[in-house]
């Protein structure tokens, strides 16, 4: 059987749409709502030519395809709402609601650059960066406040770049303080 309006048969489509299915993901910058538009329109023509697949197999390739700066979210999703219970639907609506924290994550992510398995790494490295070892210190500077005590808020950036500086000192911080205590 041809299909209307098109060339290819029933057979054909349906491999096609198999493969779509199967290559899905979330392109990087998309939205969330772009992603959930994208993924209703291959679920509606895998419908219109009448092929099935179960509600579980549909809400995991949606949430495991997403990008990493929703996988706080979608665990969240995994444990509380269940993959059986809800549908594409219920899914879009409650991650739609932590699109600005995923954003956030996103900037974070991209700051930082992509995560790191070992995270004290990453303050290990950004603390031997910007503040010496206690052993290169001069005594004169022993007497100089702690960095995060100097941290001014800049009128200029947003109170989330604020907030990871002063995280990112605070953690700098504590990371040389436990070193000068550690061999």
């Amino acid at each position: 059987m041809i299909l209307e309006g098109s060339e290819l048969t029933k057979d054909d489509r349906e491999s096609q749409l198999y493969d779509e299915f199967e290559h899905f993901r979330q392109i990087k910058g998309e939205t969330i709502q772009g992603y959930y538009v994208r993924f209703t329109k291959l679920i509606n023509d895998m419908r219109n030519i009448k092929m099935t697949m179960s509600r579980m197999q549909l809400n995991s390739k949606f949430v495991n395809n997403m990008l990493p700066e929703w996988s706080r979210f979608i665990t969240e999703v995994k444990l509380n709402r269940g993959l059986k219970e809800s549908n594409c639907d219920q899914l879009y609506a409650y991650l739609k609601q932590h699109e600005v924290h995923a954003n956030e994550n996103r900037i974070m992510m991209e700051r930082f650059g992509q995560p790191n398995n070992d995270p004290l790494a990453l303050v290990s490295d950004a603390s031997v960066q910007q503040y010496p070892t206690q052993s290169s210190k001069s005594p004169q500077s022993s007497t100089e406040p702690y960095p995060s005590d100097n941290f001014q808020m800049n009128s200029g950036s947003s109170s989330t770049e604020n907030l990871i500086e002063s995280l990112s000192n605070s953690l700098a911080l504590l990371t040389q303080s436990y070193k000068s205590h550690l061999p």
